[in-house]
């Protein structure tokens, strides 16, 4: 499976959530423009001699393409798992190439795809391939969580957003652009005026969220912040690079979710991943939430108040290591 394509069309049409028109984002010096230039050019000649699908190199050039071609050198694409699960962290990822001439990387990213849309062993075996140790320096990737308690306290929106602003800033490199899948932008990685959600106003603006100490980390505040971040809507399909977060995140959490089922084999989180199946609801009903379960989520509440005995850990801990390279 390949990399589906979005077309010049669909861009226009909003599915791509930028800055505003006066932003400082473009990258207008000569030079810029000139290293833009050579490395677009580079890449082409790359995906070329690389024999990439038809379609492949489309969604490449169409995205990764376009910001390479303005001079951003390191482009970062960024996805989350687990928003949906009433159960467990959610996880984000980032990934980013570093060379965009690179032949096998380029032929790599042409065989992902959204994280949904593959089977576990096809995922799993991505996964082995997107992180290894030959790729250092060619690429870059990291993972970072944002944990059940976090979630409760801020809102999984607000949670997965961080959790993505995490894996960004955990890079061994800074990321000059950053493509968000979705159409929300993690407000950490934005300026004070900018939008973080759609709609027009100072309520979306990242100002509005900074009043709210629970809603936005204050040391985000001060932290460098990427040339251009844009949310662009189903874009784990579209763009190789959120493809790859996507994959990254979701099978880091996979891992996750088996490792804490050793932990509370009652609920089953091994075969459900902490989403609300019959099976999860019944164990939930019978033994009550453990302490991975999501408070603020409504059928944990319900199975709180309906006092169910707690399931008895097995182990003592779950180690949680997200990684970067």
């Amino acid at each position: 499976a390949g990399v589906v394509g979005g077309s010049r069309r669909a861009m226009r049409a909003g599915s791509v959530l930028r800055r505003p028109a006066s932003s400082s984002a473009a990258v207008s010096s000569k030079a810029g423009a000139l290293a833009g230039k050579a490395m677009f050019k580079a890449f082409k000649a790359a995906a070329s001699k690389a024999r990439l699908s038809r379609i492949a190199r489309s969604a490449l050039e169409e995205y990764e393409g376009q910001y390479w071609a303005r001079g951003f050198k390191v482009v970062v694409g960024t996805d989350e798992a687990g928003r949906g699960p009433l159960a467990g962290p959610v996880v984000a990822a980032a990934f980013a190439v570093l060379d965009p001439s690179d032949q096998e990387v380029l032929k790599l990213l042409s065989t992902v795809n959204d994280s949904k849309k593959l089977s576990a062993k096809r995922r799993d075996e991505l996964y082995e391939e997107l992180t290894d140790a030959k790729f250092k320096g060619r690429t870059a990737w990291a993972i970072a969580e944002a944990s059940e308690e976090e979630i409760d306290r801020v809102n999984i929106l607000q949670a997965s957003l961080a959790a993505m602003e995490r894996s960004v800033r955990k890079l061994p490199v800074r990321a000059d652009c950053v493509l968000v899948d979705g159409c929300q932008r993690p407000p950490g990685l934005l300026r004070p005026e900018e939008s973080w959600t759609r709609g027009e106003g100072s309520r979306s603006s990242v100002a509005a969220l900074r009043d709210k100490d629970h809603m936005l980390d204050a040391s985000s505040k001060d932290k460098w912040k990427p040339s251009v971040v844009d949310a662009i809507i189903k874009g784990d399909g579209k763009v190789a690079s959120i493809g790859a977060a996507s994959i990254l995140a979701k099978v880091h959490r996979d891992r996750f979710m088996h490792k804490l089922h050793e932990e509370y084999p009652a609920y089953g989180f091994d075969k459900h991943m902490g989403y609300g199946t019959k099976v999860h609801m019944e164990a939930l009903t019978k033994h009550g939430p453990c302490p991975a379960h999501r408070r603020s989520f409504a059928p944990v509440a319900a199975a709180r108040a309906a006092g169910g005995e707690a399931a008895t850990p097995v182990r003592k801990s779950v180690l949680r290591r997200p990684a970067a390279a």
